[in-house]
């Protein structure tokens, strides 16, 4: 590759990492509280569903789940991690889990059920820790909401605030303005331009 040719596909990578540059607005964890002391656990299973509420931030176009979300307990295999929208409450429908949207400003459950019914001794135990205090930390003012909720079946709910807010770490983002999709849309007519008249000056200059 030649000196001029170099500085052409340098300027071009620069031309399309902008934009992203300009539009990425951080990581998560956008809430947890992960670092605070234990104060018991509830076990769940296909019979015993669990359920945290929390609140999102005030980022205009909501948030991307970025990453996988954790909870703070046993780690099994067989543990189904999902979110889901409020319903006056309670959690409502099942969302699903990395790469949705979340709107600004809105209440959300983060619930954990499992393939297997609930043991309480022996293997695979999946139990959920929650802290044995109300704080955590957060980006965007998202916020941990002091009710949770069982259900045995995960269609009829019981709210409860009996203890402290279940151990969680929501990752997230906050999702692209239209501006940056339309920085993107220049990048690429950028890289169309350049690469047809550098195809064009090496056919006119063998």
């Amino acid at each position: 590759m030649n000196r001029k040719l170099f500085i052409l596909v340098s300027f071009l990578q620069s031309f399309v990492l902008a934009p992203q540059l300009l539009c990425a607005q951080g990581l998560g964890p956008y809430l947890s509280n992960f670092g605070e002391p234990v104060g018991g656990a509830v076990f769940y299973g296909s019979n015993a569903w669990v359920a945290q509420s929390f609140e999102t931030g005030a980022a205009s176009d909501g948030y991307i789940l970025s990453a996988p979300t954790g909870i703070g307990g046993s780690g099994a295999f067989s543990s189904e991690l999902y979110f889901y929208s409020d319903n006056n409450g309670t959690p409502g429908n099942s969302l699903g889990g990395i790469g949705i949207t979340l709107s600004p400003s809105t209440i959300y459950w983060f619930v954990a059920t499992a393939s297997t019914p609930i043991q309480t001794t022996g293997f695979p135990s999946l139990y959920w820790n929650y802290a044995s205090d109300n704080n955590y930390s957060s980006e965007d003012n998202w916020s941990l909401q002091p009710t949770f909720a069982l259900s045995s079946d995960g269609v009829n709910w019981t709210p409860d605030t009996s203890h402290s807010p279940f151990l969680v770490s929501i990752n997230a983002m906050p999702a692209p303005e239209p501006s940056c999709f339309a920085l993107a849309g220049l990048a690429l007519a950028g890289i169309l331009f350049f690469s047809r008249k550098s195809a064009f000056i090496s056919a006119a200059n063998p």
